[in-house]
This record gives structure tokens, C-alpha cells and sequence, in this order.
């Protein structure tokens, strides 16, 4: 019972109306959870003012239920509580639910991380960050120096990267992985080209250090530089609308000295997060679906005679077949690498994804 996991909010927590009145207690709900729905818990400290704000906006999901979870129940040892995030996701999982929390510990992550890895044989994970040595991202990359841990990885996105902040040995490490850099600079030529990188997640990390320190103060780095609040907005409706991905993490929050524009800010993130969700295409490439359109591109001098792309006729999303063991998988693309293949050169994306 995934009750036993959490304290739920008190009875007389103020629910306004519009979108804080279709919000469902745990102790109500939590047996009957639907697969259309989004558990929301928070770890480490309730954030009531982010719920008070979230709870006051205009509630649009019709198809979508959402679900408070309340608070997780902390204990003294952090493998107990890693487990026990883990065990509670993975409950989720099954009921098809899709899964928000905000923390002020970004240990989250490797929760997340080893719920993946039971639920799925390999996983693609986005992690928004301005640094390699930042919190959300540092103890997973050492984590995935283990053998035994990349055989489960088959992608990593790493968005919002600020180069001055990172080693060029850790650029070099990454080399041995499959993985989509989008620096800062390169999101704001353009932001739209984040959501090919997103569509493959299967759990995403927002780390709120990502974004100007003018924009968020309520965290634990003074960053002049970084996302504006319309951008982490976008990014956080990017990844609710991935059809993979099935949780979320906005890690290293600060509640002391919470404003009340910081608050608003997270619950305005939560409810784009929402929003895309609600706005799923579920167009999962099929080339036997009549939605999709099948494009083979000739390659010369290339280690494969073609790349085959396939193009939903629903959302007009692109989509490149990459060999994945004995296995043929499809990944996200942009209409640029199209271009590219139809020109006669292999992507650079296609490359990295066969491990070339």
C-alpha cells in the first residue's frame, strides 16, 4: 500500500477552487488510480506555498486526473528512503500513472534511475542542469561508470549545459555514451528543437539551479546565467508531452525564504508539465500504421546502404531507425537531420546512436 509511504496533507489544507478543487486526497484515491492520471509528492519538506499556488490555477485536463500524494515519509537511513521512492514509483508504473515530485534533495534521481531499470531492459534519461558537478548530475555519472549500470543506458540529454562550469575531461567521458548535449546558447537559437531531445526520456531531472538566479532565488546557486521562467515552462510541457517518459523530478529547491514568485514559478512548471500530458499524441512510430509515413534516404560511402525516417501524420514528428543490438529502434529526430540524410550524409545524431 503505497499509503504507508507517505503523511498526507492536514484536513484543513486550503483547497480553492479551479484546480486545487479536482485535486484527490491519497487516502481517497490510491487503490483507483487511473492510467490518464499524475501523482504529484514532494521529499524533504511539504512546499505548501507551491501547492497553495499550484492548487489556485485554472484547471484544463479534462482527460486527465491529478493525485496528491502528500508528503514522502523521510526515514534516518538514505538507502531506506532511496528504496522506498523507488518502490513507490514503481507501483505507479504500473498503473500507468505518471509521476511529479519536487525535492530539495536531488538524490531523487538515482530513485528514479533504479525504478527505471526494473521497469524497462534500457532507458533514455534527460537531465537539466548547468553543470556535470552539480548535484542532480555528478553521483550519476559515477554511477555510470560501472559496467553493469551502462548495459541498462541506452541515451543521456543533457540540457542547459553552461561551458564555463564544466571540464573538458567530462565532455570526453561522455564520449562513450550515446548522449544529446544542448548547451544554453544552443537552446536559445533553438528552444523548439528540445522537445526531439525530450520526446525519448523515460524520467527527466530539472535541476532549478538551471535557471537565472533573477528569475528563481529560492536554491542552492547563485547563477547569474540560465533559463528564463518562460523557458523552464516550456521545457517542463516538453517533457510532459513524451509519450516514454513516466516521472519527473524539479530537484534542488529551497523552501526557506520561499517568495512568492518563486512559488508561483514551480506551480506554473508543474501545471505545463500537466498540460503536456494532457496533450499527448501517442503516436509511437509503427510503419504498418497508416498515421505514419515511411521515408527511406540512399547513403553512399556509409556504413548502412540507407537511413530509414518515419513521419507521424498526426503531430508531423520525424523519427530515425538506429541499429540497438540485434534490434532496430526508433528515435527522435529534427526535420535538419532529414535534410541531411536526403542530401546522402549520415546525421551526426545517427552516429552516436550506433556507438560509430
Amino acid at each position: 500500500m503505497i499509503e504507508n509511504f507517505f503523511q498526507p496533507l492536514a484536513k484543513n489544507f486550503p483547497k480553492p477552487a479551479k484546480n486545487g478543487g479536482n485535486i484527490d486526497s491519497v487516502l481517497k484515491t490510491a487503490e483507483h488510480i487511473s492510467s490518464d492520471s499524475i501523482a504529484i509528492f514532494t521529499i524533504g519538506d511539504p512546499f505548501i506555498e507551491i501547492r497553495k499556488a499550484f492548487y489556485k490555477l485554472a484547471n484544463h485536463f479534462e482527460n486527465t486526473q491529478i493525485v496528491d500524494l502528500g508528503l514522502f515519509s523521510n526515514s534516518k537511513s538514505e538507502k531506506n528512503n532511496l528504496t522506498g521512492i523507488k518502490e513507490v514509483l514503481l507501483n505507479l508504473y504500473e498503473k500507468k500513472c505518471k509521476v511529479l515530485i519536487l525535492s530539495s534533495d536531488s538524490k531523487v534521481a538515482l530513485a528514479q534511475w533504479s525504478a527505471e531499470k526494473e521497469f524497462r531492459k534500457s532507458s533514455d534519461i534527460a537531465l537539466i542542469s548547468p553543470s556535470f558537478t552539480s548535484p542532480s548530475t555528478d553521483y550519476l555519472f559515477e554511477l555510470w561508470k560501472q559496467k553493469q549500470e551502462r548495459k541498462q543506458l541506452f541515451h543521456i540529454s543533457l540540457i542547459g549545459l553552461q561551458t564555463y562550469y564544466n571540464r573538458q575531461s567530462a565532455y570526453e567521458q561522455l564520449n562513450s555514451y550515446f548522449y544529446d548535449d544542448m548547451r544554453l546558447g544552443e537552446f536559445r537559437v533553438n528552444p523548439h528543437s528540445v522537445e526531439t531531445i525530450l520526446r525519448e526520456s523515460d524520467f527527466a531531472c530539472f535541476d532549478i539551479n538551471a535557471l537565472k538566479y533573477s528569475d528563481f532565488k529560492a536554491r542552492t546557486a547563485h547563477n547569474p546565467n540560465g533559463f528564463y521562467s518562460e523557458e523552464s515552462c516550456l521545457l517542463t510541457r516538453y517533457a510532459g508531452i513524451s509519450n516514454r517518459l513516466n516521472s519527473m523530478s524539479i530537484v534542488e529547491i529551497t523552501p526557506k525564504n520561499m517568495s512568492e514568485s518563486d512559488a508561483a514559478l514551480v506551480a506554473q512548471m508543474m501545471w505545463y508539465f500537466a498540460d503536456g500530458v494532457e496533450s499527448r499524441y501517442h503516436d509511437f512510430p509503427n510503419p504498418k500504421n497508416r498515421d505514419f509515413r515511411v521515408m527511406h534516404c540512399p547513403i553512399e560511402s556509409s556504413p548502412v546502404p540507407e537511413i530509414v525516417f518515419i513521419k507521424s501524420l498526426i503531430s508531423g514528428r520525424l523519427w530515425m531507425q538506429v541499429p540497438f543490438g540485434k534490434e532496430l529502434r526508433w528515435i527522435g529526430c529534427t526535420e535538419d537531420e532529414y535534410n541531411i540524410a536526403v542530401q546522402g550524409e549520415v546525421p551526426e545524431k545517427w552516429f552516436r546512436a550506433v556507438g560509430f
